[in-house]
Order: C-alpha cells, then structure tokens, then sequence
C-alpha cells in the first residue's frame, strides 16, 4: 500500500476510534449523571473562578488540555455541566497545559496516557459483557472503554502523521515574518492535535539557536490556536452545546492569541527585565503561561455573558425555538407583552405534552433518552430566548402593570422548565425500575407513576379552559396534595425484607423530585393564569390531605 494511502487509512482509524470513545463517553456520563454526582460537579464549578481553577489543576496533572477539553465535551453533552461552568474549565485548561513547557525546560520531563488505552479498552469490554446493561456499574465500565477508545483514537492520529512531525524543520521557514511562524504553529499542531509537541520543537529549536525568541514565541502562539481543533472533532455531530463549546474555546483563544501577537514584542522585553530571566528556555516557557493567565484575568468577569452570547449561537433559521416572539420586535411594548402571553402559554403546553408523553412506566431505551433531552435542550433554549426577550422588553416604557405581568410570565416559563429537569434527573432512576419490574420497589413506582401521570394530564388540560383559573387551579392544587402523601404510604407497606438500601434511596429520589415536578408546573400554571390579587388567595390556600 502506498506510504500515503497508509497514512490516511491510519489518521480514518485513529478519528474513528477518537469519535466512537466521544459517543460511549457521553452517553456513560447521561446515564450514570444522577442528582448526587451533578451536584458534586456542580459544587466544584459552582463560580467560574473555581472552574478555571479545576481546569488548570486537571490539565497539569493529566497533561493534556486536549483530553480535559474531550472531557469537559462529554460531561456538556451529557447536561451535567452548564455552558459557563463547561468554559471556566477549558479556558482553565489552557494556563494547565503551559506546565508540560516548564517540566520539558528544566527536567525534559514526559508523561504519556497513551500506553493506558489498550488495557483500559479491554478490562472495560470483558467488564460491560459480565454486568446488567442497565446497571450503573455497565455505565462506569463504559466510560472506561470511551476514555481508552478516545486516548487509542488520539494516539493512532498522532501516529499516521509522525513521519511529517519528525521531518517538521524549523529552519524551513528561518529567516520569515513572526506571522508565518505563527502560522507554521497552527498547522502543525492542528495536524499532530498536541500543542505540548509543538512547545518542545520550539524549545529545541531555540536551544540549538536555530529560532530566535520572538520566532519561537510565535510558533508557540500558533500552537495555542491550533490545539483548539481538537474539540471542534469532539464536536462532531454533537448536540449544539457541544458545538457552542468548541466555538467558545476557539474564540478564546484567537482573542488572547491574537493580543499576545501584537505585543510579542513589548511583552518579552517586559518579561525579561521584570522577572530577571536570562535563559531564553524560561523566558518562552513564562511567556506563554503569562498569555494564558491574562487571558483567564480577562474573562473572569465576562464569562457570564459570553456564555449568553454562546447560547444564541446553532440555531436553525427555519427551526427556532420559540413560536411568536421572534415575530414581534421589542420596541412595540403591547405587541410585544400579547405575543409574549401567547409564547408563555404555548411554552406550557409544550412542557405538559413531553411530561404526559415520558412520566409513564415503559421501558427506558437509549433512544427515548436522546429523544428527551432533545426536546428538553429545545424547551431550554427557547426559555433562554424568552428571558432575553423580557430583558429587551423591560428598556422600553413598561408601565407597573405590564411590568409585573412580564415578570409573571418569566416566573412561569422558569418554572416550568424546572419541572421537566426534575424528570430529566430521575431519568437513570427509572430506567433502572422499568429493566426490573418484578422487583416491590419497580412495583411501587410504577404505582405511584400512574397516579401522577394523571394528575400531569389534569394540570395540562387546565391550558384549553378560558376564564377565571382559580378554583381549577385549588382543586389541583388538593390532588397534588394527596399525591404527595400517597407515595410516602406505598413505601411504608413494602416488606423491609424485599427493599435495599439502595432501592430505598432510589424510591425517595424519585418520590422527591417527581413532586418537585409538579409542585413547579403547578407554580408555573399559578404565574401564568391568576391576577395578582388571586396569586396571594392562592398561596394561603391550607394543604389539603
């Protein structure tokens, strides 16, 4: 076979590998991700100093911004971490990668995760055959086989492309602008997906005094940009957060690349006398860490809404999420309040038909989750129009009225979409019941689901009644009551012999986060469909059991 026909079939099988271990990796995440570990995710990435902060102390332990960045990919498409979250760690990662530069400077220091592919491919297969599909230890083991999947993948890539990443000469472009070198960067590690490679040619280039520092500092800023590719294929055909991310990294780090160019110059000059350094080895190296923590001080604060300007980004012309608004420019304040009525409304109806359509007991397949959280991203990107919408509408000339109905009607929105996560929380819960249903806990879900899910289609039908909401609104408000207390009386008539721990704590999170659900989509129905006055009536309703 030809020396080029072989390079390709290997960079093909190394991108399969790499996008097959994307797809196990996210969907291990979607399925194992219940409330507990969200929630310990959550909490470490709670403010986007801390995510930045686990970003970099990721990538210098694993050494790979690539893999934290596939990672991070993974833990977004699977809705465990929030878009803000999701860039504080990637922007992070790049100040975490800039360690390998000192470790190659002072100790010539490697660590390779590759070698750990192989093995972790085949301890998690001969795992995932023994154990239950629909077991959380199948999921774990999945991950495993995704990570090994997406090293063996990278590896096989770097590989097809070592003839040209041995034959890469410095000197082949001696004697250029900064801005070839720059470019010379990009490309190279765009080829070989590892800016650490791409780091150590510039430092043996400028040890063996083949480059000058500002030459080697622009191959370096190249690299920076061109390592950023590497997510755009851990994109690939994935949901449009995904897509969102990758852009977000990218242009990250265009802009601070960008700066840095510019003042390549004047910034290694000041590097040099301030910090006192004479070897041009740890002048680079503090170079292109100096860049990435700028560039980390300068999105500190504005991470918030260039993860709103993310957000508005993939989305089809011809298939936007909302219905009317779109329609209605916010200068018009009465048009724009009827149309944001109408959204509101429609938006609660959607809500209601995909909770009727999944709250039932039926075996949970992949493809229901996948259908789910499509219809879930789709709902949540349309509640993050609305708000945008709303925040337009509040310039204009509002009067108090028609400013706290705006108000009421983003209440509603918001809380309605609080209750279709409640159910996108349990998901992993049901499926586990469903796979099992002769076990009394399944019994006893099951049970329980059939009582909300009518209770669900009460609250939806509520929608198509014109009038006054109120008492249809109270006398839900008393069957949602006695669902409540319902379920807590199933679990107490359950033998203890025939119920775990682990069922037992399962059933709570359910019970839990099911009336979660419907306590907010009544909440939702209230903002929407009462005036004011009946609002506080409402809310000193006595609980009726």
């Amino acid at each position: 076979m030809p020396q080029n026909h072989s390079t390709l079939l290997g960079f093909l099988i190394g991108l399969g590998f790499f996008l097959l271990g994307m797809n196990f990796l996210e969907t291990g995440l979607a399925r194992i991700s219940g409330t507990k570990l969200k929630r310990i995710i959550q909490k470490q990435t709670r403010t986007t100093l801390k995510s930045m902060w686990v970003g970099t102390v990721s990538t210098a332990i694993l050494q790979s911004s690539s893999l934290v960045s596939l990672l991070t990919l993974a833990f977004v498409g699977a809705e465990v971490l929030s878009l803000k979250s999701a860039l504080g760690i990637v922007f992070g990662a790049n100040l975490g990668t800039t360690l390998k530069g000192w470790l190659v400077a002072g100790l010539g220091f490697k660590v390779d995760l590759d070698q750990a592919a192989l093995p972790m491919i085949a301890l998690g297969a001969m795992a995932m055959t023994l154990a239950n599909r629909e077991r959380k230890f199948f999921q774990i083991w999945s991950l495993i086989v995704g990570l090994g999947f997406l090293l063996s993948g990278l590896a096989n890539m770097k590989a097809s492309v070592e003839g040209f990443s041995q034959s890469f000469d410095v000197s082949m472009v001696q004697g250029q602008s900064l801005l070839i070198y720059a470019i010379a960067g990009f490309i190279f590690t765009a080829i070989i997906h590892s800016s650490s490679a791409t780091m150590m040619i510039a430092l043996s280039a400028l040890n063996s005094e083949l480059v000058s520092i500002h030459e080697a500092a622009a191959l370096v800023i190249g690299a920076d940009l061109g390592t950023t590719l590497t997510a755009f294929l851990g994109a690939i055909g994935g949901v449009p957060a995904k897509k969102r991310l990758a852009l977000g990294q990218f242009l990250f780090n265009l802009g601070i690349d960008s700066l840095a160019f510019v003042l390549l110059v004047p910034w290694l000059k000041g590097l040099q006398q301030v910090l006192a350094i004479s070897d041009p080895l740890y002048l680079l190296v503090s170079f292109h860490s100096s860049f990435n923590l700028l560039g980390l001080v300068l999105f500190l604060p504005i991470t918030g809404q260039f993860a709103s300007f993310l957000e508005r980004r993939f989305q089809k012309k011809n298939d936007r999420p909302t219905h009317f608004i779109h329609l209605v420019p916010t200068p018009v304040p009465e048009a724009s309040l009827a149309a944001m009525t109408r959204e509101a409304e429609q938006f609660l109806k959607d809500v209601g038909q995909l909770m009727t359509h999944y709250m039932s007991f039926e075996r949970k397949e992949q493809d229901d989750w996948l259908a789910f959280l499509k219809a879930y991203d789709r709902l949540k990107a349309c509640e993050g129009d609305m708000l945008a919408y709303a925040q337009e509408l509040q310039k204009g000339t509002l009067d108090g009225s028609e400013t706290q109905r705006l108000t009421h009607l983003v209440n509603s929105a918001r809380l309605a979409i609080n209750s279709a996560k409640s159910l996108k929380n349990i998901w992993h819960n049901l499926a586990s019941f469903a796979a099992d249903p002769n076990r009394p806990a399944s019994q006893a879900v099951e049970t329980f689901l059939k009582r909300d899910h009518q209770v669900w289609q009460n609250m939806t039908a509520v929608l198509e009644i014109s009038g006054n909401w109120f008492e249809r609104l109270a006398q839900l408000k008393k069957e949602l009551d006695q669902s409540v207390l319902q379920p807590t009386l199933d679990f107490a008539r359950l033998p203890e012999s025939q119920l775990g721990e682990t069922d037992l704590s399962s059933l709570l999170n359910v019970n839990h986060e099911l009336n979660l659900g419907l306590q907010a989509f009544l909440g939702a129905l209230k903002e929407f469909g009462l005036k004011p006055d009946q609002v506080s009536d409402f809310e000193s309703l006595p609980v009726m059991i």
